[in-house]
């Protein structure tokens, strides 16, 4: 008998079985996965780069360097090959891969060469995914999960009926890494921001974890794939998690320590129709034991003070509502009291940011952001300091950041701030997202102002009042004051006002009394669709002289008021002793000085050697003083 002959089958079989274990692509054991998810990018040739992110535990085995993701719904393509290009260490800053505290994790990137998708989705869309066995035996809230695999999944859907090819949207992405471990026992928030790259609406909602394409994962009691981590069912002092639709935070309170994965659906929304589905999968593990040396104290994530102010002047709002041409500014700040012997007393607080707008050159080399101009901080982030830190933003938008042709009213640009302690053997967070909520100015009225009054003043000038209209998102450009000496108009535009709390204005003379003076004001707005936006015109007034009643009482009236040629002063009763009648000049002096003889009641003054403008008639006899005025004209 030949013996090394009688190895040769079994040898054959059991390279084919390692080449199957090892090198078959589309299946790998995962006891150790933490999460994943797929994505794919529109290129502007009109292909697509599909991406697939695949985070595990540092205890597991390496990964292979390619995988195939299943294509589903496709006439065609039933498959599509993904290459790893990027390992990233996501551990806490506690520890790295190589060490042995909780929280150490891989992410491994793959990426698909561009491909062209023929067809046009239909209703149930194109589905991409990649399914692994098995699950870790460890996770809390699935029922046998060792006997359970994974299926990460995103959906591709037709905009109005549209082909594939050439590509014309993007799948969202979600920007931040999530955390994989957390302390038990105190309230956590956790990041699921999202961008997509042409601003599409996005909703967020809890979805089921799959054991393998189409087929959900079986729950354990108390739990559900809306309701994946401890809640008051397994402990009454848990707070159930919640997931916030608009902005994707999640909420909630364990005391319950334990592995649970959770699944985050971001739906995009281009003009009210669905156009992709990605399906984020994490596994969170809640541990015990966070307390602060010595005192036993549970160690808690930095306070951070909201950016923006409620109706009563409390920084209590995470959200604010611009139109697109204003500058946005907020000052966000974090702080931490606990004291922790094992770092030497005042902890070191750490604040980081994420948002597409933000400044990074390595995701963005050639704009800087995802559409600048780009939003900066004070100092590059991140940044720590001992006890607290704070940092300034400042975003100048622009109609760029407001694209027209989307169907919203609103587009939301989030920025997610990470404030965390130097706790170890894991740091405590806050996670908040500041939503700043862009507007179009086109859709925004700015009322005019309310012409309050136009009186010709002593020097024949006239000056213009009005009230000042409310502008909240701060479009204003400039009044624009029309004039004319008749209503019907010819009307031209007198001057420009680019002052937005000016509530005057002096119209030069000198004014040709013999005609009329009217005007009205019209508000100029900027906009993204025109240069600017007109409001409609404000009420129009005619100049007029103010009345000058030092005496209500005064014992006499001037007519005609007006005057060309003469003016008659008439006494309201007939004057007992003499009067002296003084006409003087806006400027005090004195033009003229008549005597009314006792018993007379009015007097006749001829005023054509006057010279045209407004003249005070001084009326004083021994028991008083008595003052009116007249406007001669020429």
């Amino acid at each position: 008998m030949n013996i090394q002959n009688s190895y040769k089958p079994l040898t054959a079989f059991l390279s084919l079985l390692f080449l199957l274990m090892f090198f078959t692509p589309n299946k790998v054991s995962a006891t150790h996965e933490m999460g994943g998810l797929i994505t794919w990018d529109c290129l502007g040739n009109g292909d697509y780069v599909f991406r697939f992110q695949y985070y595990r535990d540092c205890d597991g085995i390496g990964f292979p360097s390619t995988l195939n993701l299943s294509v589903y719904n496709h006439p065609t393509l039933s498959s599509i090959p993904v290459s790893l290009v990027q390992t990233i260490d996501r551990s806490t800053p506690c520890d790295t891969c190589n060490g042995t505290l909780p929280g150490r994790v891989e992410e491994f990137i793959y990426e698909s060469s561009p491909i062209t998708l023929s067809g046009i989705p239909g209703p149930q869309g194109w589905t991409f995914t990649y399914d692994i066995c098995c699950r870790n035996p460890v996770v809390g809230n699935l029922n046998n999960p060792a006997t359970q695999g994974y299926s990460f999944r995103a959906n591709m859907y037709s905009y109005n009926g549209q082909a594939a090819d050439p590509c014309y949207d993007s799948s969202p992405r979600f920007a931040e890494s999530p955390d994989f471990a957390l302390c038990t026992s105190f309230p956590v928030g956790l990041n699921n921001l999202s961008v997509d790259p042409e601003l599409d609406s996005l909703v967020y909602e809890w979805a089921s974890a799959f054991d393998q394409f189409n087929i959900s994962v079986n729950y354990g009691a108390g739990y559900a794939f809306n309701s994946p981590f401890p809640g008051p069912t397994i402990d009454t002092n848990n707070v159930t998690a919640t997931l916030n639709s608009q902005t994707g935070e999640v909420t909630f309170s364990s005391h319950t320590a334990g592995r649970f994965v959770s699944v985050v659906c971001v739906r995009a929304y281009k003009c009210n129709q669905l156009v992709a589905e990605v399906f984020r999968e994490i596994n969170t593990d809640l541990i015990h034991g966070c307390v602060l040396q010595g005192s036993g104290i549970q160690n808690l994530p930095p306070v951070v003070t909201a950016p923006f102010p409620d109706s009563l002047g409390w920084f209590t709002k995470y959200d604010k509502i611009y139109a697109a041409g204003d500058t946005v500014r907020f000052f966000i700040s974090g702080t931490d009291p606990d004291w922790d012997p094992n770092v030497g007393g005042l902890q070191t607080v750490t604040m980081d940011a994420e948002s597409n707008q933000l400044i990074d050159s390595t995701l963005y080399p050639l704009t800087g952001c995802a559409i600048p101009p780009c939003a900066t901080t004070d100092t590059v982030l991140p940044l720590s300091y001992p006890f607290g830190v704070g940092q300034n933003f400042e975003w100048i938008t622009t109609c760029d950041h407001f694209i027209d042709n989307i169907c919203q009213d609103t587009i939301n640009y989030p920025f997610a701030i990470n404030v965390y302690d130097n706790y170890c053997p894991l740091p405590a967070t806050n996670n908040d997202l500041i939503t700043i909520k862009l507007i179009n100015p086109d859709d925004i009225i700015v009322n005019p102002p309310t012409i309050t009054g136009a009186q010709i003043l002593l020097n024949l000038d006239v000056q213009i009042d009005w009230t000042i209209p409310s502008d909240p998102f701060h479009v204003f450009e400039q009044y624009l004051i029309y004039y004319a000496n008749n209503l019907a108009g010819p009307w031209i535009i007198l001057d420009s006002i680019k002052d937005f709390n000016q509530n005057n204005y002096i119209h030069a003379g000198p004014v040709n009394l013999g005609l009329n003076h009217y005007y009205y004001l019209v508000t100029q707005t900027r906009a993204c669709s025109t240069p600017f936006i007109f409001s409609a015109s404000s009420n129009k007034i005619t100049a007029i002289f103010p009345g000058i009643d030092e005496n209500k009482n005064r014992p006499f009236l001037i007519h005609p008021n007006p005057a060309t040629n003469s003016i008659t002063v008439n006494f309201a009763q007939t004057q007992n002793n003499d009067v002296t009648i003084q006409i003087m000049d806006a400027l005090g002096r004195i033009a003229n000085v008549y005597t009314v003889e006792g018993g007379t009641k009015s007097l006749t003054i001829n005023i054509e050697e006057l010279v045209q403008g407004i003249y005070f008639v001084n009326a004083i006899n021994e028991r008083q003083k008595s003052v009116s005025k007249f406007l001669k004209l020429r």
